[in-house]
């Protein structure tokens, strides 16, 4: 391993542990109900951290899945695989990471959005039609459901997956990356 890739290492492991500890907060409170009754009819409610907490998360977290940035977390996963580390345990937990992120990116929440006969990608709608990007067509979307009970609910799905990518991050870097720095291997 280059010290270049070492570097990379170390400072997956370090944006992690600062990303556990700004999203403390963050990482709690999210949730839904529904609820019926005779007289009051169907009513809903959603429950997420505050704006504040939220973006900060995003932003916090957009270096380890955007495939531009160094520590993107497909780029750390290869890394490891590439260097072929001789503790089998390692690099068996380093591929199953690498599956549960696959699917946890690829999949949709447990409860589906319909927007217009289209389902709706609320991650992606949330990332780059409010917080980042400013893409028109999605800044378009977030205008149309503002309002509504698809606002909210997509913006609890959205802190869902966010929740759950980071939670992969911060396990992997603690069961995975972590143990490479403190390894023999890593400090030849």
């Amino acid at each position: 391993m280059t010290n270049k890739e070492k570097n990379l290492l170390l400072d997956f492991n370090r944006r992690t542990i600062e990303l556990y500890n700004e999203s403390l907060d963050f990482m709690t409170g999210t949730g839904f109900s529904l609820s019926y009754s005779e007289t009051d009819g169907t009513k809903y409610s959603v429950e997420v951290p505050n704006d504040r907490q939220i973006k900060a998360s995003a932003l916090s977290f957009r270096i380890f899945y955007q495939q531009t940035e160094s520590l993107y977390f497909t780029k750390i996963n290869n890394l490891i695989e590439k260097n072929g580390f001789k503790d089998s345990k390692i690099i068996n937990l380093n591929r199953e990471f690498r599956s549960i992120w696959i699917s946890s990116k690829e999949s949709n929440s447990s409860i589906q959005l319909i927007l217009n006969d289209e389902a709706l990608d609320s991650f992606d709608l949330w990332l780059n039609g409010e917080y980042f990007h400013a893409d028109d067509e999605k800044v378009q979307k977030m205008s149309y459901i503002r309002g509504t009970p698809i606002h909210e609910m997509s913006k609890m799905n959205f802190v869902y997956k966010l929740q759950n990518l980071i939670k992969i991050v911060c396990q992997f870097n603690f069961q995975v990356v972590q143990k490479i720095i403190d390894s023999e291997e890593f400090m030849a």
